[in-house]
Parts: structure tokens; C-alpha cells; sequence
């Protein structure tokens, strides 16, 4: 997904406070109803990280534990 945007001369979105939560979630793309947008959050180490390197502190994002996949 990160490829593709910076294809597009964009990025994944990183969101640090609940007015940028809102925002994006309002001005997210719509398809088949459903309203849709990539963000830039992956496990590393065991922790939820964006993709600029911070750490996930608000965790209405995701309610899982993070996993590495094994």
C-alpha cells in the first residue's frame, strides 16, 4: 500500500490525535457504500508503530494485540 501511494506522490496516513482521527475518517473515498481508507500502522517488534517511526498511543485505532504474523 505504501509503494502505491508513493507512486501517486502521496503516503500512508499517520494520525496522532483524535481531530486528524475524525478528519480522515469523514474524508475517506467511498466504495460499494462502504467507506475506506489505508493508513500507515504495522507491527514491529511486537508493537503497533506508523509508518514515521512513532508508536501507536491511541489505541481506538485497533482493539487486537499486535502480532508479526508467526
Amino acid at each position: 500500500a505504501r509503494e502505491n501511494c508513493k507512486g501517486k506522490i502521496s503516503d500512508l496516513a499517520v494520525v496522532i490525535n483524535a481531530a486528524e482521527k475524525k478528519y480522515i475518517s469523514e474524508k475517506s473515498w467511498g466504495s460499494s457504500g462502504n467507506k475506506g481508507y489505508w493508513i500507515g500502522l504495522r507491527v514491529e517488534g511486537g508493537k503497533w508503530k506508523w509508518v514515521d517511526g512513532s508508536y501507536l498511543t491511541n489505541n481506538s485505532w485497533i482493539q487486537q494485540p499486535p502480532s508479526d504474523g508467526l
